[in-house]
């Protein structure tokens, strides 16, 4: 069974309109998302070179702070070294001082001894001096 097309060319002259409206409409709505399309495309584009230049930015940023880091441990090991050694010169510095200040009662109680038989001494020989009584006759100046 063969198909017969029968075209009324009223009909198609009518429609046409009809058909041209809607594909402008369709081109019209395609040329839109289109446009939407690029334009998001676009942002992506500069969102993602902009989150790559942060992200550069956060990397040299670790980096640093990383380094900063060793730096600081490495100053705290050798700053307990030194706090070590300076307690320990402190410790000797402390027992010296305790041997000084046990020898110093000594020493002043030798001093004590000496002054006391010294003025013991500087008596005697004043009462020697006083019991001797001999008269003085001042000499004349010249």
């Amino acid at each position: 069974m063969a198909v017969k097309w029968d075209l009324n060319l009223g009909t198609i002259v009518g429609l046409l309109p009809f058909f041209l409206g809607g594909a402008f409409y369709v081109n019209t709505q395609l040329t839109s998302l289109e446009a939407r399309l690029n334009q998001s495309e676009q942002f992506r584009a500069s969102r993602t070179a902009q989150t790559d230049a942060n992200f550069v930015q956060l990397t040299s940023a670790v980096r640093s702070m990383q380094d900063t880091s060793a730096k600081q441990n490495a100053d705290i090991g050798n700053l307990t070294y030194r706090m070590g050694q300076g307690e320990a010169r402190q410790q000797e510095s402390d027992k010296r001082m305790d041997r000084i200040a046990d020898s110093v009662p000594g020493a002043v109680d030798s001093i004590k001894r000496d002054i006391n038989g010294l003025n013991t001494r500087v008596e005697l020989m004043t009462q020697k001096i006083d019991s001797l009584d001999v008269p003085r006759t001042p000499r004349p100046r010249s």
